[in-house]
């Protein structure tokens, strides 16, 4: 058997070896990125904080509503008080904490006091949604802490046009028996004249649901069960039209349009109590394109916005909100 000196210098020299060995061959490691993507791609890669719908994908994801349309998207959600009112909801955060703009511009209407408030424009004239989170929302204002949600359209259009264009979209479905019609047309002269008129018109009837319309909770407590096949007032019947017009050149553009807006709905909290909105809006946009050395371009827009929202609670006028304001931005981008 060994002895306890022979052990400790074995023991000695093993300790010594390690270091050794190191010293002899580097292991170099993988770089290792610290984030909270389970793809394990780079910051590069992640999901940028912005998203934009246009196109046929557009098309394919149209609701009624604006909160339906981009519920879908990566962050995002939607309140929802029936297929009447439903309002853009991002990173948990809704309200007037998001922005809702119309090219831009707010839309000035009361859908950020209330879930039951829908948002006062028509997802079927847009032809372009855009979502902006993170720091890009500062270009919006403070009160965007949750991100905007912008819908662009061509109302104010952006090309010269030389003869006539335009398209008739017809959707029907079946929940609600929605019947909606929309078209617009775009004509010009030539020599950078551009003429644009849309308008559209919806109805539904009350939404077809499977079985009860009340809680389980709720017909425990009132004895009785209740609605059920359908969701009582929510039935909607909504139009609307625009005309605009706008001169476009080699060094700038400008233009204004005028749009009205009315709809008529149920709030499904409450089967006596139906909203009317009406809403007039005047906008003018122009852009100059190097104005100066050192300045790319110089872009001004301007909205005006009329804005009535009425809650009958059956046939006797209830809550009523009015608006008459105006919103403005001056945008300037300098050159590198």
């Amino acid at each position: 058997m060994p002895s306890t000196r022979n052990r400790g210098r074995r023991a000695a020299l093993l300790v010594l070896a390690v270091p050794c060995a190191a010293l002899a061959q580097t292991v170099r490691l993988p770089e290792v990125i610290v984030t909270g993507n389970p793809l394990g791609s780079d910051l590069i890669d992640m999901v940028p904080p912005a998203a934009a719908l246009s196109g046929d994908r557009l098309f394919r994801l149209q609701q009624p509503t604006l909160g339906e349309i981009v519920a879908d998207l990566p962050g995002l959600t939607a309140t929802y008080y029936g297929p009447n009112a439903s309002h853009p909801v991002i990173r948990g955060l809704d309200g007037e904490r998001v922005r809702i703009l119309q090219n831009g511009l707010g839309t000035l209407d009361a859908s950020g006091t209330s879930v039951d408030h829908a948002v006062a424009l028509d997802p079927l004239s847009a032809s372009r949604i855009e979502v902006v989170r993170g720091p890009a929302t500062l270009l919006y204002g403070p009160s965007a802490i949750g991100g905007v949600v912008n819908v662009i359209d061509n109302r104010i259009p952006s090309e010269a046009l030389d003869g006539v264009r335009g398209g008739v979209d017809l959707r029907y479905a079946s929940p609600a028996r929605e019947r909606a019609v929309a078209g617009q047309i775009e004509a010009g002269p030539g020599g950078g004249l551009a003429l644009h008129v849309d308008g559209f018109r919806r109805k539904t009837d009350d939404l077809r649901i499977p079985g009860f319309a009340w809680s389980a909770r709720r017909r425990e407590a009132l004895g009785e069960e209740g609605p059920s096949g359908t969701l009582p007032n929510s039935a909607s019947d909504s139009e609307g039209f625009t005309v605009g017009a706008a001169y476009v050149g080699s060094r700038g553009d400008g233009g204004v349009s005028w749009n009205q807006f009315d709809t008529d709905y149920g709030t499904v909290a409450d089967e006596e109590v139906t909203i009317r909105m009406r809403k007039q809006r005047l906008d003018a946009a122009g852009e100059i394109r190097d104005p100066f050395a050192g300045a790319k371009a110089i872009r001004f827009r301007y909205g005006h916005t009329d804005y009535e929202h009425t809650e009958f609670e059956g046939d006797e006028v209830g809550t009523v909100f009015r608006g008459n304001g105006f919103e403005a931005r001056l945008e300037a981008m300098h050159a590198r």
